[in-house]
């Protein structure tokens, strides 16, 4: 682990983790629950960027499509005319990709300080000089024991995460040739693939790890989903 990453990022989550642990009691199950929210809060503006994003993009989908026609011949012509969509649209289509990128050492650090908070004691050194390290940290949460794998918690983190899926906006179906109609229909195919297989996924890979850290993808994935909603919603109302 880079001393980078360790004093960015996953040393103060992980003190972020154990205090919210002590305020629930010792109880780690709460500590994650509570975490999972003040991640959350911090990026909801990136978050609600790549929404916005998305959303944007889909929204292009027809005059893309279009272009895609108009230009089959001249790769070089599409490519400046897109460009230039992208630019009357003020429409970035690369920043969804970065935000994602800038979410990855987040969601990193919080996977190692769930796996040693739930683990069998917290290492030396790492917590800082103004917090206190519970007596005793408690894995029992709401009938489950948070460092064990559990069935119940990885279905519904994998239902959340079909929920999440199933909610993203799906591209206007234009009138096209069919030549210039098939990478929209590959993208189409592979979305509803990813719509089944990212649940499956969750749901195999929670029964096989600690569910505290099923846990918090569940709950993560909640609050995501219901930030998509609003954005969808306020979308629409534009």
């Amino acid at each position: 682990m880079s001393a980078l990453f360790f004093s960015i990022f996953y040393q103060p989550l992980f003190n972020l983790l154990i205090t919210f642990t002590v305020i629930a009691g010792g109880n780690i199950g709460w500590g994650i629950v509570l975490v999972t929210i003040a991640v959350r809060a911090f990026l909801y503006p990136l978050t609600q960027q790549s929404l916005t994003a998305q959303q944007s993009m889909q929204r292009l989908q027809p005059a893309i499509a279009e272009l895609k026609v108009k230009y089959k011949d001249d790769k070089e012509k599409f490519s400046k005319e897109l460009m230039e969509l992208y630019k009357q649209q003020k429409v970035n289509p690369f920043s969804s990709c970065v935000t994602v990128l800038l979410q990855l050492p987040v969601l990193l650090a919080l996977y190692k300080a769930f796996r040693i908070g739930l683990g069998a004691g917290i290492p030396s050194g790492i917590l800082y000089s103004f917090v206190a390290a519970p007596q005793t940290i408690h894995t029992a949460f709401l009938g489950a024991n948070l460092g064990q794998p559990n069935v119940v918690l990885a279905v519904i983190a994998g239902a959340f995460q079909f929920l999440q899926a199933k909610s993203l906006p799906k591209p206007p179906t234009v009138s096209q040739p069919v030549d210039g109609a098939k990478d929209e229909q590959m993208a189409s195919i592979m979305n509803k693939q990813m719509m089944y297989v990212f649940p499956i996924m969750t749901i195999v890979i929670g029964m096989r790890i600690p569910s505290g850290l099923t846990l918090y993808w569940a709950i993560s994935t909640m609050l995501l989903y219901i930030q998509q909603l609003r954005s969808l919603k306020a979308h629409k109302a534009l």
